[in-house]
């Protein structure tokens, strides 16, 4: 009798093992959904443009004054530059703060070396009819469009 009882409680259930395998699915599962956005090095530079333009748009507002973003030389830091005047960049315009990304592929900004992109104390953009675009290309397979709306809304367009 005693030998019995011994021999019942050797293994797992079939119930028990199944619900490890589930939790284990469901673990693993979820890892592999937020880790996969690491594999495409250019969208997390894209979401990096987008994150600082939207605070350049704050400051902008926050600030009451216009915020010109230019990259000088291509694949350069971006700077942003304040006026309280206009959206034109004087000599006399200040370099607020710079940003250089440091993507693991190099990531060029496709709309020649300045970014056309103004925001005034509104937070919209200088050009009233239309919508500024920032293309980031790594290879001509991997590439993300950063919508600015006049509006002043920053986007990444689907590809």
């Amino acid at each position: 009798m005693v030998r019995r009882l011994i021999l019942n409680r050797l293994g797992f259930t079939i119930i028990e093992l199944l619900a490890a395998i589930a939790i284990i699915g469901i673990i693993s599962g979820t890892v592999i959904y937020n880790l996969r956005s690491l594999t495409v090095p250019i969208d997390i530079v894209a979401k990096e443009y987008v994150s600082v333009l939207k605070v350049v748009r704050a400051k902008a507002i926050n600030n009451n004054m216009f915020y010109v973003v230019t990259q000088p030389t291509a694949g350069g830091p971006l700077q942003f530059r304040y006026s309280p005047a206009n959206c034109t960049l004087a000599a006399t315009s200040t370099i607020d703060y710079s940003i250089k990304f440091i993507p693991s592929v190099p990531v060029v900004i496709d709309t020649g070396t300045t970014v056309p992109l103004c925001f005034t104390p509104r937070g919209t953009t200088r050009d009233s009819v239309l919508d500024n675009s920032i293309y980031l290309v790594s290879d001509p397979t991997q590439y993300r469009v950063i919508e600015i709306f006049v509006g002043g809304g920053v986007r990444i367009l689907p590809n």
